[in-house]
């Protein structure tokens, strides 16, 4: 990443809540800027908006509180700070200056090019990879005064899969002092450029998608066709044995076991990806797995059906109880325009645009009932017997079965007829809800999360077993920012919004539970964005790679995209 040239110049300040502190090292006195961390909108430059994402979370080195010291200006002037005790930031002050980067599993080495008109050095994760000593100055030789384009080559000792600190250290200038810094990592193979996605869990009929149906216990990549690498990820949905994925294309694949048509071909078991035919090409935009059967969306607001439908969870009446192999319009909403779907077990639902709420499956005798209007509702989940419900407020409704608690509505009671809105988390602001097949999580806008319902296994989390009949906080990961949840049978996935992983609940490798949050290490260095949830087996997908790839010899050499 180029990060041009830097600081001590005219800069366009959106906030007045900037700070500048004086920081002693040695005998050299050194000035950091400070930021709040929630601040949007920090600065301008040249368009560019930095937001939380290019905060420093937590710990920097030396000690230092303030979260955020990057700035980037054209020009050699003085730069006016807001709210500054020092009232001007000028070119003759040491600055310190850092930055958070991430470097994908297996990077080798790191190159920082530096070009700078005074001495620098540098630190990565706090530990110093220029100068000598106590020192933190480059020592003669390293990184010297007024000289361009010196790189150095930090070697992978200090490297971390994940979240890499650097931190640089300027010498001010007299008259004119810039600083440009380019990073270059180096890694045996290029990560996914369109998103990757992983499986794990029991592997019976093949449905982790890797090529066999032999069981997994650790994320591994899926055999991707040719034309899924060239795609990207926009969603997984998985059954008791089957995997549906939804490329950003609108193509879907499926792969598990299809005895039931759950595959939408006639397969009885497929252990790689396979396109479902009979779906308009190019349009999907939404699909939702049920135990045996499936529901797609298209972007014309047609619904379509295919797997199991014993139970009229395809919704294609009383008279039409058979497997469907092939995917169906479902005729009943044929004059309608569908917005969201969503299917668990033998339960299926959907939202039309008027935001009517449409039920049906086992134990409803039609083949899609009516149970009432959520104004400006964004999403749905939806659980055995309940469905959860969020408007464009952060307002979560409730509507089903309450037979352990998962309406989050209290222990009296027994079921609701009609979405009903969950007092206790009114003004919480909700920003992702997730119906398990037996309990329900909630998450806020600044990554806490709420649970509630049936809790086997430890599944919730909060430390028994029991269900949870109301909302309440999972204390256990209040110091984390939660982002996604994947709500299982048997066991429950968290994701931060800095990839790491942690579960609860069920451990499927040697049969042991855990009743609060455990942190796992090896699904934490992939960057997962998303986690999916099922019985027996799981599934995440990456980000495209930030990093541009070029072959070089046996490697690959990648630079960092901004």
């Amino acid at each position: 990443i180029s990060l041009g040239y830097f600081l001590l110049t005219e800069c366009t300040l959106q906030t007045d809540q900037v700070a500048v502190t004086s920081i002693p090292y040695g005998d050299t006195e050194w000035y950091s800027l400070s930021v709040p961390k929630g601040d949007k909108n920090i600065l301008d430059f040249f368009g560019i908006d930095f937001d939380a994402s290019d905060f420093i979370p937590s710990s920097a080195p030396y000690g230092l509180p303030d979260p955020q010291t990057r700035w980037e200006c054209p020009l050699n002037r003085p730069a006016f700070l807001a709210e500054s005790s020092l009232g001007l930031w000028k070119a003759n002050q040491n600055l310190l200056l850092r930055r958070l980067i991430d470097l994908p599993a297996g990077t080798s080495s790191l190159e920082i090019k530096i070009t700078a008109f005074q001495s620098v050095a540098v630190y990565v994760n706090e530990q110093a990879v220029s100068g000598g000593g106590d020192n933190p100055l480059v020592t003669p030789g390293g990184l010297c005064a007024a000289q361009d384009n010196i790189v150095l080559t930090v070697p992978e000792r200090y490297l971390r899969t994940g979240t890499n600190l650097i931190a640089v250290q300027v010498v001010g200038g007299i008259e004119l002092n810039y600083f440009d810094l380019q990073l270059k990592a180096v890694f045996p193979r290029p990560t996914g450029e369109r998103g990757t996605v992983y499986t794990w869990g029991k592997g019976y009929y093949g449905v982790l998608g890797n090529g066999d149906d032999s069981d997994s216990f650790v994320p591994s990549q899926i055999l991707q066709l040719k034309e899924i690498q060239s795609d990207s990820i926009k969603q997984l949905s998985l059954g008791v044995a089957h995997t549906l994925l939804l490329t950003g294309s609108g193509r879907v694949y499926s792969w598990g076991k299809g005895k039931d048509g759950q595959l939408g071909m006639e397969e009885d078991e497929s252990e790689v990806a396979l396109l479902v035919p009979g779906l308009p090409l190019g349009q999907v935009t939404a699909i939702a797995a049920g135990s045996l059967h499936n529901l797609i969306l298209d972007s014309k607001g047609r619904m379509y059906c295919f797997g199991q439908n014993i139970y009229m969870q395809c919704g294609l009446g009383k008279d039409n109880r058979t497997n469907i192999f092939d995917s169906t319009k479902i005729p009943s909403f044929s004059s309608q325009n569908i917005i969201f779907i969503g299917a668990k077990d033998t339960h299926s639902a959907a939202m039309t645009s008027d935001f009517s709420l449409y039920v049906w499956g086992r134990g409803i005798d039609e083949s899609a009932k009516f149970v009432g209007i959520v104004p400006n509702t964004v999403s749905i989940s939806v659980g055995s017997h309940h469905v959860l419900l969020l408007d464009q407020n952060g307002n979560v409704y409730s509507y089903g079965d309450n037979t352990v608690g998962q309406l989050g509505l209290g222990a009296d009671v027994e079921s609701v007829s009609k979405p009903t809105l969950i007092e206790s988390l009114k003004g919480l602001k909700i920003v992702n809800i997730q119906a398990g097949t037996d309990n329900s999580f909630a998450i806020t806008d600044s990554g806490k999360v709420f649970v509630w319902g049936g809790g086997a296994f430890g599944k919730n989390g909060i430390g028994a077993w029991a269900s949870q009949e109301t909302p309440v906080q999972l204390i256990a990961l209040s110091s984390v920012v939660v982002r996604k949840v994947g709500a299982g049978v048997i066991s429950t996935i968290f994701l931060t919004d800095g990839g790491q992983v942690l579960y609860s609940g069920a451990n499927l490798r040697d049969g042991s539970h855990s009743l609060t949050p455990q942190f796992w290490a090896s699904a934490s260095d992939k960057y997962f964005v998303n986690v999916f949830a099922s019985y027996l087996h799981f599934a995440a997908v990456t980000l495209p790679s930030l990093w541009k790839w070029t072959r070089v010899g046996e490697f690959y050499e990648g630079v960092l995209s901004n």
